[in-house]
């Protein structure tokens, strides 16, 4: 486990993060977006609950960063499937618009666990 102290001022702020990936997908998806809207909705809530509960899990030394960046690369395997299976979207596409959302919450989601998750 990692020995990072995390302090009060390195909370995430998951609506914060959810919004902040949804505003990305918005925009990797702009052609599609009144199409998959509902389901980029759901799907960057489910993301950024789980960003907000990997650093709740490090901060209590619940997991491990080994552990951590497991439970995301499930979690964003199980995304980019069912953007695949529902809306019929290229993985390429999904993987890309996903990289994009993390990229927008990268710095402040690393520097609050401690490590480099995304």
């Amino acid at each position: 486990m990692t020995d990072t102290v995390l302090t009060e001022s390195d909370t995430l702020d998951q609506p914060d993060l959810s919004k902040e990936m949804l505003h990305s997908f918005k925009t990797s998806f702009l052609e599609d977006w009144s199409e998959i809207r509902d389901y980029a909705e759901q799907e960057a809530h489910r993301l950024s609950i789980l960003l907000a509960e990997i650093h709740q899990l490090i901060a209590q030394g619940e997991t491990t960063e080994e552990r951590a960046k497991i439970m995301l690369s499930i979690q964003s395997d199980v995304d980019s499937s069912h953007f695949t299976a529902i809306q019929g979207l290229g993985k390429a596409a999904i993987d890309t618009a996903t990289k994009e959302a993390f990229t927008h919450v990268r710095q402040r989601v690393n520097a609050a666990i401690g490590f480099d998750l995304l």
